[in-house]
């Protein structure tokens, strides 16, 4: 039953479950296990579904269904969970490129090059080639509004980053644009007390207009101190 996990094999899986289990009830008002949990079908329908659950084959494309759903469901988790966790399996999978580099193998998934990668677009193709087939085809078994929220909001989010052109889990904070632009204005400072110096020590540098007092009005004002 592992094996449902397999990749490779997810489209098999997939198709087989849509047309055997999933396509019998889509003019179903009600989806057929929430049917059954809530005494909500007819005597007709309650019939159809007894009988497509009693079939061992159906069982088993279920019980498959169940454990791959669980097995890639991480778009479908909370906004805070999903990020934690496409953080850690990125970093597996940049741990493996970077081996495979180092011992000299073929590199299994160069899109895994931790200096190239953009996670954003990795999750994206991730959940348009196989998650939202596989929870649309759950869903239409088992009423799960509150996962398919959390996969279009998901996916809102990796594609707000991807179009601003961010390759990373979050975008910039304050506090780190604010250091970015601190550091920026540091080197500045720096260049300005480093062409003075030059000046002073008698060698030739473009001329600021400037004094080094008026160099430390400046540093006062920003509140850096040498």
């Amino acid at each position: 039953m592992v094996l449902a996990t397999e990749m490779t094999k997810h489209f098999e899986h997939l198709n087989k479950f849509v047309n055997s289990v999933t396509n019998k009830f889509v003019n179903s008002v009600t989806k057929p296990l929430t049917a059954l949990e809530e005494n909500k079908e007819t005597d007709k329908e309650q019939e159809a579904i007894n009988a497509m659950l009693r079939t061992p084959e159906n069982r088993t494309l279920i019980k498959r269904m169940l454990i791959k759903c669980a097995d890639v469901s991480n778009p479908c988790r909370p906004r805070e969970q999903c990020i934690e966790w496409a953080a850690r399996i990125s970093e597996e999978y940049f741990s493996q490129t970077d081996e495979e580099k180092r011992q000299h193998f073929p590199v299994v998934m160069p899109v895994f090059d931790r200096n190239t990668c953009s996670i954003p677009k990795s999750q994206i193709s991730f959940i348009d080639y196989f998650i939202t087939g596989v929870f649309d085809a759950w869903d239409g078994f088992v009423d799960l509004p509150e996962l398919l929220q959390h996969l279009d909001s998901n996916f809102k989010y990796w594609k707000d980053l991807d179009e601003r052109k961010l390759r990373s889990l979050r975008p910039p904070t304050k506090a780190r644009r604010h250091a970015q632009s601190s550091k920026g204005l540091c080197i500045t400072i720096c260049i300005y007390f480093g062409i003075f110096t030059l000046n002073l020590a008698g060698f030739s540098a473009p001329s600021m207009g400037e004094t080094p007092q008026a160099i430390d009005t400046l540093l006062a004002k920003w509140h850096i101190h040498y």
